[in-house]
């Protein structure tokens, strides 16, 4: 991350122990803790890192993972402690340090929630949707619906410059512990068992919808470096629209379906639906087959020997799937 991390010149380039820039923050080169009330950010419990790598962990350096967008420079804004846990007078101030500094970016990863909300919490989220800031937050983790039994902010704030996040599983079924509901989370994204960062200075598997938003965060940041003109809505947009319908969370989430990264950059709308020709089990029992731009995904049960046959019935590849799910 070190190469992708932001940097504020004025703060790089000046004096130690001195607020250079005049925002009111002394020594912010990468962002602030606001937490310890110190320019230095550094992660103290591995859960930030983790996020961040899947955003924008570097590409093509031979180290590692790569992240979602690769070439994405990323300010870190600590509010949570080393425990994980966060006040909301912590949030609101990183909120306020983002407004203040707006070149940061235009979108912003929230892998956190609480059951409770103030009316200062709502005004700070309501500032980010004035000052057009996408916001990608955590649908959490109770296993419960948003609609009916359960309530989290900021996923349940009215707002369409957040984007709700839950998680699901390699074979694209809800994780367990993932939340869910039609009226505030949109769509989900992969969350489970996912590589990334730690604090430490390796890598580390970890679950929960806070993997999954830095997932579609990343995306975002995709669709705004190819289109620097985007506002948020423009973003938002592309994301929902080009989301893969899944027929296993059609009533959990708004969208109806799952991030399709490449359907988004591509534009490619609806991400469904396109013909491909007939790929059979040996039994000759039809597959779960859908074609998405160049690729194709595969459903069946693991370790199905799958033939790839042409219109003539003649065998184009042959391949095992290990897992419910491949791609080629």
């Amino acid at each position: 991350l070190e190469n992708n991390l932001w940097v504020n010149i004025l703060e790089f380039n000046g004096i130690p122990g001195v607020d250079d820039d005049h925002n009111g923050y002394v020594d912010d080169i990468h962002g602030y803790d606001f937490v310890n009330k110190e320019g230095d950010p550094t992660d103290d419990h591995g859960h930030g890192s983790h996020v961040a790598g899947v955003i924008g962990a570097r590409e093509d350096d031979n180290q590692g993972i790569s992240g979602i967008c690769g070439n994405a420079k990323i300010a870190s804004l600590k509010v949570m402690n080393s425990m994980n846990r966060y006040l909301y007078s912590d949030l609101i101030a990183g909120i306020d340090y983002l407004l203040v500094n707006q070149e940061i970016s235009k979108i912003a990863n929230m892998s956190l929630g609480g059951t409770s909300t103030t009316s200062l919490l709502r005004a700070a989220f309501q500032d980010l949707h004035d000052h057009g800031i996408l916001v990608g937050v955590a649908a959490m983790n109770d296993g419960g619906d948003l609609n009916h039994s359960l309530d989290y902010y900021p996923v349940e704030y009215p707002l369409d410059n957040l984007i709700g996040v839950a998680s699901i599983d390699s074979t694209g079924f809800l994780a367990s512990n993932s939340n869910y509901g039609t009226s505030s989370v949109d769509l989900a994204a992969p969350g489970v068992s996912i590589y990334s960062l730690n604090h430490l200075g390796s890598y580390t598997l970890r679950s929960g919808t806070s993997m999954a938003v830095p997932h579609v965060v990343g995306v975002a940041a995709l669709l705004s470096w190819g289109q620097p003109s985007w506002n948020y809505q423009d973003i938002r947009q592309r994301i929902m629209t080009s989301s893969f319908e899944n027929s296993a969370i059609n009533d959990k989430v708004g969208s109806g379906g799952e991030l399709n990264a490449y359907c988004a950059v591509q534009g490619i709308i609806p991400c469904a639906g396109q013909g491909v020709s007939s790929l059979k089990r040996e039994e000759e029992t039809e597959m779960n087959v859908t074609q998405v731009g160049d690729h194709i995904r595969i459903k069946s049960p693991p370790h199905s020997q799958v033939k790839i046959l042409n219109a003539d019935g003649q065998v184009l590849k042959s391949l095992e799937l290990r897992t419910t799910e491949g791609w080629i």
